[in-house]
């Protein structure tokens, strides 16, 4: 897609939004608040489907419809807990909403969003609990039984809720769906904007969000916290969750974090709907964002800069090995892509080590029998990761990434970023502002970065610029700030 259409496209899904935007079933549209101008996102919005993409979508449709049928008979909550939290003082509690990726997360003594905010805040005796997005493929019953434990303090969502509000949701769905039809016959704007709108993912999106809202409507009626912690990346539920706050709890004060990147092109974190769709607080993973948003989003907003968990104080070990590390985003076009040169590199570099890290959100062993890849063509000096982020960075001199987050980490360790570009895509590099950058679009411009003897000295330029990005977490502020509310 080019930028000009991108453009096009975004203002028209902002003028349908604002004329409808009080209708929580239109809030809940995912494809009209585009965050940005991603391959993964554009797709809802593209006629020309390639064959294997094509194959694709048909097997995640039935894959879909059957997950939703086994889950009615598996789970029988909207939501799993063991937590007392409703019999405690509501002064003192907070609300976090994350995310459950991959079910080891469960183990780590951190989130994997919010970091090490939580353990804080219970230190200074706050009391807190975590609700689950369940993410996993596993249905979410069986992760609550497996983690008693964990669950004494915190709540997971069900992947599904029971059969009538099931079919309460989809008759929203379908009345939603006449609703746009009428929007299509109304005038240009709407008519070239649903020209192309893939109905299936409109609808699926919709759907998720309205259950999310369901879901956590429930568990605010009981618990009744003082404060709501959402992420903040410019998600169409993430307004929906904040809108319906305001109309149904306006003494909650809602507190929204910004924990990953901006692009240059990023576009619904940035939209501007009225005061009743925004957080109280903000807060931002350093200064560079937070500058941002002032400029751009609203100054009278309050902004707090805590930092980020991505934010790295290591210094790494001298290695004398120079491998070449790889690092996907959580979605599996995206995973595809980068696989097929990863394995194109490694076999025109053969004296080059690559190592390919799959995001936790994709699923190893799922990916390579969903995408039939034979194990047995893949050249010797590609090994797929089962280490730490940090010790693959450790042996690694360059990083090949695309829309990836760990690209700052990895560059504010000092190791040189070369960004895979797509022919005719629009920019997604997070490190877009950089001067001194790496953009390949082929093996043979691969070739000349891996030989490029400057690489050291316009790489020094650039590691000064991540401790803005991704600051050193610091709570100090919003604990002051939340003792005074």
């Amino acid at each position: 897609m080019k930028l000009r259409r991108f453009i096009k496209l975004k203002n028209t899904s902002e003028i349908i939004l604002k004329k409808n935007k009080h209708n929580p079933n239109f809030l809940a549209i995912r494809q009209l608040q585009i965050m940005r101008p991603h391959p993964v996102f554009l797709k809802d919005y593209e006629n020309s489907y390639s064959d294997l993409e094509k194959k694709i979508d048909t097997k995640n449709i039935f894959f879909k419809i059957f997950e939703l049928f086994l889950n009615l008979f598996k789970e029988n909550n909207s939501y799993y807990t063991s937590n007392k939290f409703n019999n405690i003082n509501p002064k003192k509690k907070i609300l976090f909403l994350s995310h459950l990726i991959n079910s080891n997360h469960l183990y780590n003594n951190e989130d994997f969003y919010f970091g090490n905010l939580i353990n804080y805040l219970k230190k200074k005796k706050y009391i807190t609990c975590n609700v689950l997005r369940n993410f996993t493929k596993i249905n979410s019953k069986k992760i609550f039984y497996k983690n008693l434990k964990f669950f004494n303090t915190n709540i997971i969502l069900s992947k599904s809720v029971n059969l009538i509000q099931e079919i309460s949701l989809v008759l929203k769905i379908f009345v939603t769906f006449i609703k746009l039809k009428k929007l299509q016959l109304s005038g240009k704007l709407e008519r070239e904007f649903f020209k192309n709108l893939n109905i299936f993912k409109f609808s699926g999106s919709a759907y998720n969000n309205l259950k999310l809202l369901l879901q956590f409507h429930q568990i605010l009626v009981k618990y009744k916290p003082k404060f709501v912690f959402l992420t903040f990346e410019g998600h169409s539920w993430e307004r929906l969750i904040i809108n319906h706050i305001r109309k149904k709890f306006p003494n909650i004060i809602i507190i929204s974090y910004q924990f990953s990147i901006l692009t240059k092109y990023s576009s619904s974190i940035y939209l501007n709907l009225g005061k009743k769709f925004k957080p109280d607080i903000i807060l931002t993973s350093g200064n560079y964002t937070k500058n941002k948003f002032i400029k751009n989003l609203d100054p009278k907003i309050k902004y707090i800069n805590i930092g980020s968990n991505k934010y790295s104080s290591i210094k790494l070990k001298k290695s004398k090995r120079a491998d070449v590390l790889v690092i996907p985003e959580g979605f599996n076009s995206e995973t595809i892509k980068m696989l097929q040169f990863t394995i194109s590199a490694a076999s025109y570099f053969k004296n080059k080590k690559f190592i390919f890290r799959f995001h936790p959100m994709v699923d190893q062993n799922f990916f390579f029998k969903y995408f039939s890849i034979n194990k047995k063509e893949i050249p010797k000096n590609l090994i797929f990761s089962k280490k730490k982020f940090i010790d693959d960075v450790n042996i690694s001199k360059y990083i090949i990434y695309r829309g990836s987050a760990a690209s700052i980490q990895a560059l504010s360790l000092g190791k040189v970023p070369i960004y895979y570009q797509l022919p005719g895509e629009i920019n997604i590099d997070p490190l877009f502002m950089l001067k001194n950058k790496f953009y390949v679009k082929n093996i043979f411009e691969l070739d000349s970065v891996l030989n490029d003897k400057s690489l050291k000295n316009k790489n020094k330029k650039n590691v000064f610029f991540t401790k803005e990005y991704f600051d050193k977490p610091n709570f100090t502020s919003l604990i002051k700030y939340l003792n005074k509310l």
